[in-house]
């Protein structure tokens, strides 16, 4: 979830509170865990590994032992990302699939040696077929599988009170982005 949506849940939690103490009130965030698929090189070596959601695109990059925050030198711009080690030349320099929201979008260090970025998607909705342009699509059904979860997250965002966690399609998934708008 973005941390834009975390604040207005927040703020709203917190001008209506009273009023929900008063009534049975329940939210239902529909947040399947998608599977992290990872990007390998040619020689078989894993590089990263990615997920998304309606609105984000999360990518994991497994760390050498002992590197800090400091050590680090990212840039993350809407359509281009780089990741290395200060004065060493970039372990990853590529644009994204698609646009992305750079102000928006964060990087953190995960224990044990992980560095997990998010990228805010400039198109909500929009399913990608790779974190990075040139690394690989997504094959027929994982394809479908990140489609059918982005509809079924848009679909909770848009009906709180509704629970789609075991709703099924018939056929192919629509196109989240343009599905009913």
């Amino acid at each position: 979830m973005s941390l834009m949506w975390i604040r207005m849940i927040r703020l709203f939690f917190t001008l209506h509170s009273r009023d929900l103490q008063s009534r049975n009130f329940q939210v239902v965030f529909f947040k399947k865990k998608m599977p992290r698929i990872p990007a390998v090189s040619e020689s078989g070596q894993k590089i990263y590994e990615w997920e998304q959601s309606f609105d984000e695109v999360h990518v994991f990059i497994d760390l050498p032992e002992g590197v800090r925050k400091s050590d680090l030198e990212i840039s993350i711009r809407p359509k281009m990302f780089s990741v290395g080690i200060k004065g060493n030349s970039p372990y990853l320099a590529q644009p994204p699939w698609a646009p992305i929201e750079a102000a928006t979008s964060l990087w953190w260090l995960e224990f044990p040696a992980q560095l997990h970025v998010q990228f805010q998607k400039v198109r909500e909705g929009e399913t990608w077929d790779a974190a990075f342009e040139g690394h690989g699509n997504l094959n027929l059904l994982e394809s479908e599988e990140a489609k059918k979860q982005i509809l079924l997250e848009r679909f909770q965002m848009e009906n709180p009170g509704f629970d789609f966690t075991g709703a099924e399609f018939s056929g192919s998934v629509p196109n989240a982005r343009t599905f009913m708008k």
